[in-house]
């Protein structure tokens, strides 16, 4: 089974889904409540960059619309 690649940055998650950067980050809190998302440091000076696995990212909107809620 090949790995799955990490995306990385709020840019490269909105462009998964079409959306704006902005409607992405209104979501940070629970995207990392739910363990979706994670944050890695990286380079000199270290930098928090957002990352997330294209599977998870779709498991949680699976779960959203399950709820009945939109995105």
């Amino acid at each position: 089974m090949p790995e799955e690649k990490i995306i990385q940055g709020w840019s490269s998650i909105a462009a998964m889904f079409d959306c704006s950067v902005r409607k992405m980050t209104t979501y940070r809190e629970e995207l990392q409540a739910g363990g979706f998302i994670f944050y890695r440091n990286t380079g000199p000076p270290p930098r928090r960059v957002v990352c997330a696995f294209p599977s998870s990212l779709k498991r949680w909107i699976a779960i959203k619309s399950s709820k009945g809620e939109t995105f």
